[in-house]
């Protein structure tokens, strides 16, 4: 049954990476520190010169700290580009989507609340692609795991991501499809984290991923507790507040 159940994740997996393969051979063709950081150059110069023609926001921005020169990026002024916070984002939402968005595949996305009022935010298919290949390499090539099929736990704070991606059909396929269990580490109690580590035990799961904090707390509370996370398991703390 166990090998059934292999088969129908992998092939599943290989019709998923088919979407994001040309970007992980890219990145995973990157032969030294500065074939990346030449890489790196390439991909954030041709994203600032992209906003700078086609969204209003950073057009204006762009401007007033005189990043782009007869067309060129200037590297000395990146430092004055403001942080994109979610005053910022609201204040300027309209602004902020590039002219362009409809030569693309787009969909709406929102912060998860976690941390106050959740942000609604435009992203497109270029953006999931090269997100999902940054992750996959990071995962494959450095930490030596297949993300995508190894049994894992996700300990996530944000309540609306919990209930989208446990409830329902279709959550419930995609989460035995991808080995996943997800946690909710929002308000999480002792009682809960002692419940936690005794699914994650019990399960056998070998990588945890989480908010910086439940990441943090559980490791100690079991400690506390004489209850230790399963060993094997491998741990990636994760959430940016802006």
């Amino acid at each position: 049954m166990e090998l059934i159940k292999g088969r129908i994740r992998e092939a599943s997996f290989r019709k998923v990476r088919r979407k994001f393969e040309k970007e992980y051979l890219e990145i995973a063709g990157l032969s030294d520190k500065s074939a990346l950081n030449g890489f790196i150059e390439q991909k954030r110069n041709e994203l600032f010169l992209h906003a700078y023609k086609h969204n209003k926001y950073y057009r204006r921005v762009f401007k007033q700290i005189g990043l782009i020169q007869n067309g060129e990026v200037d590297p000395s002024r990146i430092p004055d580009i403001p942080i994109l916070t979610k005053d910022i984002i609201r204040k300027n939402h309209t602004e902020l989507i590039s002219d362009d968005y409809h030569t693309r595949k787009w969909f709406y996305n929102s912060s998860g609340g976690s941390t106050g009022e959740p942000v609604r935010l435009m992203q497109d298919d270029v953006y999931l692609r090269w997100r999902t290949a940054t992750n996959y390499y990071y995962y494959r090539n450095i930490l030596d795991i297949e993300e995508p099929t190894v049994k894992k736990v996700l300990l996530w704070g944000s309540e609306r991501d919990i209930f989208k991606g446990s409830v329902g059909f279709k959550a419930k396929v995609q989460n035995w499809l991808s080995n996943t269990i997800f946690l909710n580490s929002f308000r999480m109690t002792e009682q809960d984290i002692e419940r936690y580590i005794s699914t994650i035990n019990l399960s056998n799961q070998r990588f945890l991923e989480g908010t910086q904090v439940a990441v943090r707390v559980m490791p100690v509370c079991g400690k506390e507790k004489d209850t230790a996370i399963y060993p094997k398991s491998r741990c990636k703390r994760s959430g940016v507040t802006i």
